[in-house]
Order: structure tokens, then C-alpha cells, then sequence
């Protein structure tokens, strides 16, 4: 299964797309899960989380970014998993 480190930027993009994440804006880097949820997201937003090695992706699947169950993981380009 391919890694994130084995897309290019604009690979990747075009994969959040296809997963319902908004490629026309660059995902938010954050260095935690506070900073996740502290950002001014809006519904289709990504957040790539950098306290990860290698960094994990999440998507905001509604209006609320302060609520950790409204962002989903891609977790990898194999399955999309539900953040906990």
C-alpha cells in the first residue's frame, strides 16, 4: 500500500479531493490535537497533524472544527479511518 510519502503535493491534493476534502485550500498544519481544534476550519478543511510520524490528515466533516468527532483521519490511501 503507497504512503503519503510516495504522492506529490499535488497528487495528494487531488486524492483529499477525491475523499470530499476541499483541494482548493492548503490543508492547516498544526503540532497538535488543541491546534487542530483551535483552527478557524471550515467544512471540507484539512489539518495535517505534524505531532505524527509519518504526519496524519484530517478532514472536517462539519461546521464545528472545536469538536474532535467531526474530523475524520485518511488514514492512509487504503481506508479512511474515524478520528479517536
Amino acid at each position: 500500500m503507497a504512503t503519503l510519502a510516495d504522492f506529490t503535493t499535488d497528487e495528494l491534493l487531488a486524492e483529499l479531493g477525491s475523499r470530499g476534502a476541499n483541494p482548493q485550500r492548503k490543508p492547516f498544519q498544526t503540532r497538535s490535537q488543541a491546534d487542530m481544534l483551535a483552527l478557524p476550519a471550515r467544512r471540507t478543511d484539512v489539518a495535517e497533524r505534524r505531532d505524527f510520524l509519518p504526519h496524519r490528515f484530517f478532514v472536517l466533516q462539519s461546521d464545528s472544527p472545536t469538536t474532535l468527532a467531526d474530523w475524520f483521519e485518511l488514514g492512509g490511501f487504503g481506508c479512511t479511518c474515524r478520528c479517536s
